[in-house]
């Protein structure tokens, strides 16, 4: 195993897991976003991942390509604006907190999904 430490790992990392190779699209406290060649997702707990057997960092990817907020100042104020507001809705529903959660926060009751089948079907 070619393990990077627990916090090494960076967006963009180009890493190998479960036989399949993945980018670092997104690290959220001990949470891994990772993203296959076809933008197919997973979140996997961080120690998970670096404790599997075929776990390695195979190099650093083109970080610059993934949506640096410098982008943001060649938009006009409004529109910027938005785009972050829009940034941080969609990292809350993904992860269920939003991205300046304090630690150790809850998931919103309304973001939960229910267990059981029968709850949505019944409406109860």
């Amino acid at each position: 195993m070619n393990s990077a430490r627990p916090g090494q790992l960076r967006l963009g990392d180009r890493i190998r897991f479960q036989k399949h190779i993945y980018t670092v699209v997104g690290l959220t406290g001990m949470r891994v976003r990772l993203a296959d060649g076809h933008g197919i997702g997973m979140l996997v707990d961080q120690v998970h991942l670096q404790s599997a057997e075929d776990f390695t960092v195979l190099g650093a990817g083109d970080r610059t390509a993934l949506g640096s907020a410098a982008l943001l100042d060649t938009l006009p104020g409004p529109v910027a604006e938005r785009a972050l507001w829009w940034q941080r809705h969609l990292v809350e529903l993904l992860t269920g907190l939003p991205p300046n959660a304090p630690a150790g926060s809850g998931v919103k009751p309304e973001l939960k999904l229910p267990l059981d089948r029968g709850h949505l079907e019944t409406g109860t």
